[in-house]
């Protein structure tokens, strides 16, 4: 008998007590391809069942007797003294990550036979059970972790003289909001309609990370990653975004002004942005991406940016599901890898009409407003909308609203001003604790003249803006 991973999963079966509770229920007979693995897993299982202790050789080979088949009995043997012979294995994790690879391959098999057969035979029934067994496929995984204990006092005491566990932003106002910061292992998302600043808030957000020496991926399914990288330069670079489409026009930056401006940033926070096609993306790919980070670039990143949620592919469900099922799932399997990497994701969604436009009504803009699927905010972290009329964005005002916080509970409003030259979000002048939903709504159907100078300080080039925004088409 040949050394395989069979022979390596019943050896760690039989000697790591830690593997056993955590695959016996998870690994089944069909995955095992030889005669005798297959039998040696079955008297194994029985003797735990009944007894709840894991066996011994000894004792499984006790049981051979009732084998009827004398060939199956002999390859039983066979396998029991392989094994025997065996050293052990004293790795756990490698056992359960080994023991995973070798259920989701054993379950892709099956899954490929039962639809090639399927196809052939026209048969829906069989279509449909081997999509099943993909989805089962996706859902395989095994904790090392049982949680925390309550004696280990230590631990938690660590963890609470760690408080500024989170990534901030380099907005006073939106990190009232965020507390500590975004904490790893959460999910936080960005509501806006179509067009109103989705991205831009993201790339926004994104600047003020690398100054901060954070490493950074943003993974975009929208827009692609030459573009994006161009709204970074402008905000982290302090360039005019109209200054960098030509050298040669428009009076445009020369490659040398560019180079010293990126020269002129002191941090060591890495940047990556990498953009694929809308519906080709999903949670399980964003993994695998991390891990040939760490592999290739040997960069492990503080926090990740999706761009966004809505134009992702599940792992688990189909389309057809319904867009409410398919929506929530993604965004449940999101939250699940960064819950994995201990990481925060910050990724958006989209609103409905009823949060744009002339009769934009703060007070009765909620979670109702989402349109993609009210899933996503049973899910999520921290929410924010983002929400702008047309005469808002002339002005360059935008309203933020937290309407759901893990981080520390406060859900308000407040306004920011917005620099589209520089692709730039800037505090604006608020009452502490935020303006009233009434203060809101009158500021978003009267400018008045002092907010309007108040955002002219942020910058004299007004016309300018429009005509970038327009020669753009920016968020």
């Amino acid at each position: 008998m040949e050394l395989n991973t069979e022979a390596v999963l019943l050896k760690g079966l039989l000697t790591d007590g830690s593997f056993f509770g955590k695959i016996i229920h998870v690994l089944q007979r069909k995955y095992f391809t030889e005669i005798g693995s297959q039998i040696l897993f079955d008297l194994t299982k029985k003797h735990y069942l009944e007894y709840k202790k894991i066996p011994n050789l000894t004792e499984i080979a006790g049981y051979l007797q009732e084998v009827p088949n004398i060939e199956a009995r002999k390859a039983a043997v066979d396998t029991i003294k392989f094994i025997h012979a065996l050293d052990s294995v004293n790795n756990t994790d490698y056992l359960l990550d080994t023991a995973v690879t070798f259920i989701k391959n054993a379950i892709f098999t099956e899954a490929l036979i039962m639809g090639s057969d399927a196809l052939s035979e026209k048969n829906e029934e069989k279509i449909q059970k081997s999509k099943a067994l993909m989805e089962e496929m996706s859902k395989v995984s095994i904790s090392n972790d049982l949680g925390l204990d309550f004696d280990d006092i230590e631990s938690m005491i660590e963890y609470y003289q760690n408080e500024l566990a989170g990534i901030l932003t380099q907005h006073t106002e939106f990190n009232k909001r965020l507390g500590t910061g975004f904490l790893p292992g959460t999910l936080s998302i960005i509501m806006a309609a179509a067009g109103i600043g989705k991205s831009l808030l993201m790339t926004d957000l994104i600047s003020g990370h690398i100054k901060e020496g954070k490493n950074v991926l943003l993974v975009s399914m929208e827009m692609k990653d030459r573009e994006i990288m161009k709204r970074v330069h402008a905000n982290a670079l302090d360039l005019n975004i109209s200054r960098l489409t030509n050298f040669e026009k428009h009076n445009g930056y020369s490659p040398d002004e560019i180079r010293e401006a990126k020269n002129k940033i002191k941090s060591n926070g890495k940047f990556y942005v990498k953009d694929y096609p809308a519906g080709s993306f999903s949670p399980l790919m964003l993994d695998n991406l991390l891990d040939e980070f760490e592999v290739e670039k040997n960069i492990k990143f503080d926090i990740i940016y999706l761009d966004y949620l809505g134009i992702m592919k599940s792992d688990l469900l189909s389309p057809s599901a319904g867009l409410y099922s398919y929506v929530k799932s993604i965004v449940e399997e999101t939250r699940a890898i960064a819950s994995k990497r201990e990481i925060p994701i910050v990724s958006a969604s989209q609103l409905n009409r009823s949060a744009t436009g002339s009769s934009l009504d703060i007070k009765n803009v909620g979670n109702d407003s989402i349109s993609d699927s009210l899933g996503s905010a049973m899910t999520a972290d921290f929410i924010v909308f983002l929400l702008q009329n047309e005469e808002m964005k002339k002005e360059k005002l935008m309203t933020c609203k937290v309407t759901k916080n893990r981080f520390n509970g406060r859900t308000d409003t407040w306004n920011m001003n917005i620099d589209y030259s520089h692709m730039r979000f800037h505090d604006a002048v608020v009452q502490d604790g935020g303006m009233s939903d009434e203060e809101i709504n009158k500021e978003i159907n009267i400018i008045k003249k002092d907010d309007i100078e108040k955002i002219k300080k942020h910058d004299n080039s007004l016309n300018e803006e429009f005509d970038v925004m327009a020669e753009l088409g920016l968020e």
